[in-house]
């Protein structure tokens, strides 16, 4: 029964990945894609980040290392706003 119930669920996402994937090749020919998700990854607001973008490189099929470089860039981005928030909030009060 388990089983069963495994595969009905997995029936509906299947079809939702592959719709996803099919509408996403006429937009991954262009490398502003990875630019994106860079920018994507570098907001620094919840719900955005490391996991989400990693997320959608997965769903979207992305090639792996174009993918982690523009992740590890757009971290990096986050990381350095976030730091200049915090120091010049610090310097302000």
């Amino acid at each position: 029964i388990l089983v069963t119930g495994v595969q009905t669920c997995a029936l509906p996402i299947t079809r939702v990945l592959m719709y996803i994937r099919s509408r996403a090749e006429n937009v991954l020919k262009y490398r502003i894609v990875y630019i994106g998700l860079a920018l994507f990854v570098a907001i620094p607001l919840p719900g955005t980040g490391v996991w989400t973008g990693s997320l959608i490189a997965h769903v979207f099929k992305m090639d792996r290392l174009k993918s982690i470089i523009s992740i590890l860039t757009g971290n990096l981005i986050a990381c350095i706003t976030v730091y200049i928030l915090v120091v010049f909030v610090s310097i302000l009060v």
